[in-house]
């Protein structure tokens, strides 16, 4: 679902109605899966399920795994209750994914501000997949249509990448 304050469930939802995948869980806030849906895919049903076996892979629904009353989300806004809720989604679908109950796992857009006040010590996806599956090295891709890119280190921001050269 990716941060529910966020662009995540948007990006959910009309990936789902471009590009129907055979069997997709969306894993995250029903109610807010719901309120994207109506906004951006107003033909869409979503159903809730109550264990990832239950799929149907039913091309006229959205079919979520809810992760359970996290609070309230105001678009737009940072909150902790949003970074709770991104890092369970994601938490549970490396569960998911490790167990062999899902075959891959796309991760949404999460907000590292958000993270953060939920105390939660990763600040983004590379590092809690990292840690959660044990992976010593990683690699980010993004695959963007024809263009493939890969980040072969840590994210550093324009300053450190602007310092070392106007010295």
């Amino acid at each position: 679902m990716g941060d529910p304050s966020g662009i995540g469930p948007e990006i959910v939802v009309k990936a789902l109605v471009a590009d129907r995948p055979r069997r997709c869980v969306v894993i995250g806030c029903a109610d807010v899966i719901r309120a994207s849906t109506e906004r951006f895919a107003p033909n869409l049903k979503v159903s809730v399920l109550s264990a990832i076996e239950d799929a149907t892979g039913q091309p006229d629904r959205v079919e979520v795994l809810d992760i359970g009353d996290m609070g309230s989300f105001r678009c737009g806004e940072v909150s902790a209750a949003s970074g709770r809720a991104a890092f369970e989604a994601i938490r549970d679908g490396i569960a998911y994914a490790r167990s062999g109950q899902a075959a891959g796992l796309v991760t949404a857009p999460i907000h590292k501000e958000a993270l953060a006040a939920a105390g939660i010590a990763y600040p983004g996806h590379t590092e809690i997949l990292a840690d959660l599956v044990d992976a010593h090295r990683v690699v980010t891709w993004h695959l963007i249509v024809r263009l493939r890119r890969f980040s072969m280190g840590w994210a550093l921001n324009l300053r450190s990448h602007v310092s070392p050269v106007s010295n």
